[in-house]
C-alpha cells in the first residue's frame, strides 16, 4: 500500500510541475500577468523566479484539495442515495408483492397458534391449573397478538 501512495505523491508532484497552476480568472484586463485562485501571479511562478517552490507547494496542494473535493462529493452522493432509499421504505415494500403475501401468510398461521395458546390457557382455567390457567398469561398472549397484526404497518410507517 505504501508503494501506491508514493506513486501518487511522484504524479502528483510531475503533474504539478508540468503544469501552470489551475482556475486562471477570466477577467478581461489590460495586465497581461493573470492571477490564479491559489492568489500567485502566474508570472512570478517562473522557475528562475525566487518564490518557484512556494508556487509549486501552493499548486500541489491545490490539486490535492481537488481531488479530495471531487472524492468528498461523490461520498455525499453516495450518502444522499442511501438515507433517500432509507427513507423511502414504505414505497419501497409496496412495491414488492411477496413481502405483503409473505407477512399476511405468517400472520394468519400466528393467529391460529394464538389461538391454541388462548384454548390451552382457558382449558388450564377450567381445570385449575394455576401454572398455566393465569389470567396475566391471556393479557401477555394478546398484546403478543396485537403487536404481530400490526406489525407490518409499523415497519411501512418507520
Amino acid at each position: 500500500m505504501s508503494k501506491f501512495f508514493k506513486l501518487i505523491i511522484i504524479a502528483v508532484a510531475i503533474f504539478t510541475l508540468v503544469l501552470p497552476p489551475s482556475g486562471v480568472v477570466g477577467v478581461a484586463s489590460a495586465d497581461t500577468t493573470t492571477t490564479t485562485n491559489t492568489g500567485v501571479n502566474d508570472a512570478s511562478c517562473a522557475p528562475w523566479s525566487g518564490v518557484f517552490w512556494s508556487c509549486a507547494i501552493a499548486t500541489t496542494a491545490n490539486q490535492i484539495l481537488t481531488i479530495a473535493a471531487w472524492g468528498l462529493a461523490a461520498v455525499g452522493v453516495m450518502f444522499d442515495f442511501a438515507v433517500n432509499y432509507s427513507l423511502d421504505m414504505s414505497a419501497r415494500l409496496s412495491e414488492f408483492k411477496f413481502v405483503s403475501n409473505g407477512w399476511s401468510l405468517l400472520r394468519d398461521v400466528t393467529n391460529l397458534a394464538y389461538i391454541f395458546i388462548l384454548l390451552y390457557i382457558a382449558i388450564n382455567m377450567i381445570i385449575g391449573n394455576s401454572k398455566y390457567g393465569d389470567r396475566s398469561l391471556i393479557a401477555k398472549v394478546l398484546i403478543t397478538a396485537v403487536f404481530v397484526n400490526f406489525s407490518l404497518f409499523g415497519a411501512k410507517v418507520i
